[in-house]
């Protein structure tokens, strides 16, 4: 299973995918994201116990500036991001933006929102065996709580989605580790992804 990677690189804002925008006037959060879909997924963190992503990226983190969000094609970047599902990077001018992979625009914008949840753990350049923990587990949280609100997402014809089969199955270590991150953490550990990664990063220590 491929997993989500925060990693650092530089990109051309040019080089940026076309979005389906969003109603300017009915867009709260346009200085994030210009994209439907995305401002859909953070209406519903708006309204979850997960809010403080909205927070984190209106400003609320060490830089104070504001994270935006895209839908981009990752493979454009480099082929060995061809399957991460998203990126927290820098783009040429220093502004720290999510990028999420083209290739899950069809998913289920409760999908979107739990992907969001992990990225916005990601608040700098560093990261650790820790962070990514928590961001695993933000993401299983997450889903968690939307498809309690959404039963829909439970249906045969969700999992046809990759993004959705991964959220099950964090869902499933969550949930069977009596809502711990127990097999999350066993899961992050043993990927090859996070190899050579340190074990702590600043606000995820001992």
């Amino acid at each position: 299973m491929r997993t989500l990677l925060s990693c650092m690189i530089f990109i051309s804002m040019l080089a940026m995918f076309l979005v389906t925008p969003a109603s300017e006037a009915g867009n709260r959060y346009k200085f994030i994201t210009k994209d439907k879909k995305i401002v859909n997924a953070l209406n519903l963190l708006e309204k979850s116990p997960q809010k403080w992503v909205i927070d984190v990226l209106k400003g609320e983190n060490p830089h104070g500036e504001i994270i935006q969000v895209k839908f981009f094609k990752l493979s454009s970047i480099s082929p060995k991001f061809k399957n991460y599902e998203a990126l927290f990077c820098q783009d040429n001018w220093g502004q720290y933006i999510i990028l999420i992979n083209s290739k899950n625009k069809k998913a289920p914008v409760e999908a979107i929102a739990s992907l969001l949840s992990h990225e916005a753990v990601h608040q700098d350049k560093d990261n650790s065996i820790e962070e990514e923990i928590t961001a695993w587990t933000n993401e299983a949280i997450t889903w968690s709580y939307l498809k309690k609100q959404n039963p829909k997402l439970s249906s045969e014809n969700m999992k046809k989605h990759k993004l959705v089969r991964r959220l099950n199955k964090l869902e499933k270590m969550y949930l069977s580790a009596n809502k711990t991150s127990k097999y999350i953490q066993k899961a992050v550990v043993n990927n090859s992804a996070y190899k050579g990664l340190k074990r702590y990063s600043i606000g995820y220590g001992k």
